[in-house]
């Protein structure tokens, strides 16, 4: 007779991963607050779970807004003249254009980023575990999120390559990441990423995340 957790596991293996739809918005940035709020307190940046709930019940509304937007293809996010260029991909990665750690897409042309997410149970039990999001014109890989109750049982691994199956393989593909976050660098350094830049970033009034950029060559080894 199977227990609770390996029916809940068992679950998470057969788990199939959708295309995500304006109606998922909500979900998708009440996961995105969840993953946040245990990941990023940090003492030695002053940021803090209060700084944190601050600036999402500040920016709610229009975040869910914002969200329904980038899934519709409604928002904005590159401003490359050349999306098939190594180049371009890298400086696009290093100027962060797309990333939506910081929900600030700002830019001049047509954004076309995909969201893929991973739900649990059935009915109205359903709930999203977990995430991913690229801008195939950026080559740039802006989210992995995992509901961090479900870590470590390779679902990052399969929106992984979710990811990957999505992007252009004959190009880097890039990504930006807090530097003490060290447990999704590890994530992408098995994976082949190596760090090519560093960026404050400045999320509320001179307080930041440091933040690593990462791509990965086109001949990398996955």
């Amino acid at each position: 007779m199977r227990t609770n957790t390996n029916m809940r596991e068992a679950q998470i293996r057969e788990a199939q991963i959708k295309e995500a739809l304006p109606k998922d918005a909500p979900a998708i940035c009440k996961l995105r607050r969840k993953v946040w709020l245990a990941t990023y307190p940090n003492a030695e940046y002053n940021i803090t779970r209060d700084l944190l709930i601050k600036l999402f019940e500040f920016t709610a509304s229009q975040t869910i807004q914002h969200y329904r937007d980038l899934i519709a293809g409604k928002a904005q996010g590159f401003t490359g003249d050349d999306a098939n260029n190594n180049e371009t991909q890298q400086n696009y990665a290093i100027n962060c254009q797309v990333t939506e750690q910081i929900g600030d897409i700002g830019a001049d042309e047509a954004d076309i980023e995909k969201f893929w997410l991973m739900e649990q149970g059935k009915g109205i039990n359903k709930q999203l575990i977990a995430y991913a999001s690229a801008n195939k014109r950026g080559n740039v890989l802006t989210t992995i999120y995992v509901d961090p109750y479900q870590q470590g049982k390779g679902i990052g691994q399969r929106l992984f390559a979710q990811v990957e199956e999505y992007l252009n393989a004959t190009l880097s593909i890039n990504l930006r990441v807090v530097s003490y976050n060290h447990q999704a660098i590890a994530f992408y350094q098995k994976r082949g990423f190596g760090k090519i830049g560093f960026q404050d970033v400045d999320i509320d009034k001179g307080q930041i995340f440091p933040s690593d950029m990462m791509s990965r060559p086109p001949n990398a080894i996955k």
